[in-house]
């Protein structure tokens, strides 16, 4: 089984341009990992178009404010990899753009989340300055998933710890700090890997650093090869029930 994998640390207007680049230069996969653990958001439209590329049709997401409703939808031509298996991995530190994908995805049953739940924000606010020191932050509007479910956390209807995921797959501290640091670091140019792999093996050490032990990324693999991970908690079960 040939895996993809790729990170997506924050969703700007060049996002999907990026993705749809860099998953292409992946070639022929046969299952994909998409990686959104500490991503804080961004976009929304760009987190849209990217749930697109595996969602064909139905809804997205809704903006819902006071005094209107904003729904974005999945347009068929935009549906590049829809029916890929597909895993994301998500955290504490995934929110409002990142939760947005995820929550799609997991919604549309085009996904699996591994990892722990996310952070739980899903408004948007308007910042007013009123002279001198005066600042008012007003909510104006809610993000709702495609299964109505309100992803603010200090929502009394939301679910109590953001979105929960498919598997729940903890890591302690010093992995999750090895982690997160990794998924912060520059990763070279497909096109300049060969070159470095050269360079270290001229060197005798390491230029580009290894992706560091990763319970959740494991699980995910695990998964796309017909395995039932370790010390996994099946958090949609539970949710079924």
């Amino acid at each position: 089984t040939r895996v993809g994998y790729l990170a997506i640390t924050s969703f700007s207007r060049k996002t999907p341009e990026e993705f749809d680049r860099a998953l292409a230069g992946l070639g022929d996969l046969d299952a994909l990992v998409i990686d959104v653990r500490g991503n804080p958001g961004g976009v929304l439209e760009a987190a849209v178009l990217v749930a697109n590329r595996f969602v064909a049709d139905g809804m997205i997401v809704t903006h819902e404010g006071r005094a209107d409703v904003v729904e974005f939808r999945a347009r068929p031509e935009e549906a590049t990899r829809a029916g890929l298996p597909l895993a994301v991995l998500v955290n504490g530190g995934s929110a409002s753009a990142s939760e947005v994908f995820a929550a799609a995805l997991q919604d549309h049953r085009a996904a699996v989340l591994v990892g722990t739940p996310t952070y739980g924000k899903g408004v948007v606010q308007e910042v007013r300055h009123f002279g001198g020191r005066a600042v008012v932050k007003l909510t104006t509007a809610y993000y709702y998933t495609p299964a109505r479910r309100n992803l603010e956390r200090t929502v009394e209807s939301a679910w109590e710890s953001g979105i929960q995921p498919d598997l729940r797959v903890e890591l302690g501290e010093a992995q999750t700090r090895a982690v997160e640091q990794h998924l912060a670091s520059h990763t070279p140019p497909p096109a300049a890997l060969e070159a470095l792999r050269a360079w270290e093996q001229e060197l005798g050490f390491r230029l580009v650093p290894s992706h560091p032990p990763d319970r959740q990324l494991e699980a995910a693999l695990a998964l796309f090869r017909g395995e039932r991970p370790g010390g996994w908690t099946p958090m949609r079960q539970e949710r079924d029930e």
